[in-house]
């Protein structure tokens, strides 16, 4: 058990991915992604293959897809590595507004 930045106690892949605003079919997409044990294996044992998060080359779309990359890396090592209640994706929705302007609004 861990204890995570709210002072709850947490075990690692048992967090919950709060609703930010017609997210819930974007949470269980996440949910299953990061319960996929070799993908989350790789954020967490391979983390030197993920590009430079800080890199400036290429397209402003190119830039974007590496922060969702860094993103996506950040739920998973709040899930699997800190054991959070609450994992915070915020980001990564963030991340895929940019890339994905259909996702923006309300609608499902």
């Amino acid at each position: 058990r861990q204890r995570d930045r709210s002072g709850g106690v947490g075990i690692k892949g048992m967090s919950g991915l709060p609703n930010l605003g017609n997210t819930c079919y974007l949470n269980a997409a996440l949910q299953a992604l990061v319960h996929t044990k070799p993908f989350a294996d790789f954020f967490v044992e391979c983390s030197d293959f993920v590009p430079p998060k800080q890199d400036n080359a290429g397209s402003a779309r190119a830039q974007t897809q590496r922060r969702l990359v860094h993103s996506l890396a950040d739920v998973i090592h709040q899930i699997w590595e800190v054991g959070s209640k609450t994992a915070s994706p915020h980001n990564f929705v963030r991340d895929v507004l940019d890339l994905n302007p259909d996702y923006r609004g309300l609608g499902q």
